[in-house]
């Protein structure tokens, strides 16, 4: 399976606590306005009790909920709301993509089978978003990413080849701490409803 380093596109910021407008964030993001983000729809809500300040700086961020859409054509738009603004320098993330939901597609390790494609947020080495291909349909020439932070809030959006017809992907999010030393993982059976839009949104 292919394994190359994606495009990157727009670094993240060194800190997550610095709240900006929606205008600003969907300029960073290319969504050529702010109606994407009242279009995104809930895939994952934590039940857990709220993480607290302090296990936030000890432990790996919780996340408190997933929402994602279509937002334009082969356009994915995701926030990822933690529980409190994440300790950057400290944590790593990682969206994972089944586009097709087909476990036998894509790797094939346990748990993780049928990913097709993840984005690596390494903010603890300071590194810009990138993505990882694990499914030869998508490669560094058709799939671009960017992220922002706005709070705790972890804005996503990807452009990459999408099925012309309607169907689902699956979604998770790996957040860790210190290199792996504390780990949290939201459910690998998410799924996104993939409807296809010719809604034409600025390049990434």
């Amino acid at each position: 399976m292919a394994f190359l380093a994606g495009c990157v596109l727009f670094s993240l910021t060194a800190s997550s606590a610095l709240a900006e407008s929606k205008e600003e964030l969907a300029e960073k993001l290319a969504l050529g306005g702010t109606a994407p983000f009242k279009e995104m729809n809930i895939l994952f809500e934590s039940t857990a009790k709220v993480q607290t300040p302090e296990a936030n700086t000890e432990k790996a961020s919780q996340v408190r909920m997933i929402r994602g859409e279509v937002v334009g054509k082969d356009r994915l738009l995701f926030e990822i709301r933690f529980d409190h603004p994440p300790v950057l320098d400290r944590s790593s993330f990682c969206l994972y993509l089944d586009i097709d939901n087909d476990t036998a597609t894509g790797r094939q390790d346990e748990g993780v089978q049928g990913v097709d494609l993840m984005v690596a947020l390494e903010t603890a080495q300071g590194k810009s978003p990138y993505v990882l291909f694990k499914n030869p349909d998508f490669s560094a020439e058709n799939t671009k990413v960017r992220a922002a932070w706005d709070g705790p809030n972890l804005y996503i959006t990807l452009e990459l080849p999408l099925p012309d017809q309607p169907s689902a992907a699956r979604v998770f999010l790996l957040s860790t701490k210190d290199g792996g030393a504390s780990n949290f993982r939201t459910a690998n059976d998410t799924l996104l409803e993939l409807v296809p839009s010719d809604k034409s949104l600025p390049p990434l």
